[in-house]
């Protein structure tokens, strides 16, 4: 699958000059064991990983095509996952 971390995530263009990354997974996975994987390779993303799917949305959205993914949403091997900050202002 590939994964593209806009700031303040990531958003900075790979070794090879891309911004998007590819996060080997070899089967489909629900959210929270993908939020687990991802920190594995994305250890600056730990700080906000919560204790749940859906508080971890508080702090940041996982898209994939243009949909908001939920903690119940399950990732496929050939997805493209966009991660990006919620927009917040008063």
């Amino acid at each position: 699958m590939w994964i593209c971390l806009h700031p303040p995530f990531g958003g900075r263009k790979t070794s090879n000059g891309k911004i998007w990354d590819e996060l080997p997974i070899s089967e489909p996975m629900g959210v929270e064991e993908f939020l687990e994987h991802l920190v594995e390779r994305f250890p600056q993303l730990r700080r906000y990983i919560r204790q749940s799917g859906e508080e971890t949305f508080y702090h940041m959205l996982l898209f994939r095509t243009g949909e908001v993914l939920n903690e119940t949403a399950r990732i496929q091997p050939d997805d493209r996952v966009e991660i990006m900050m919620p927009i917040t202002g008063g």
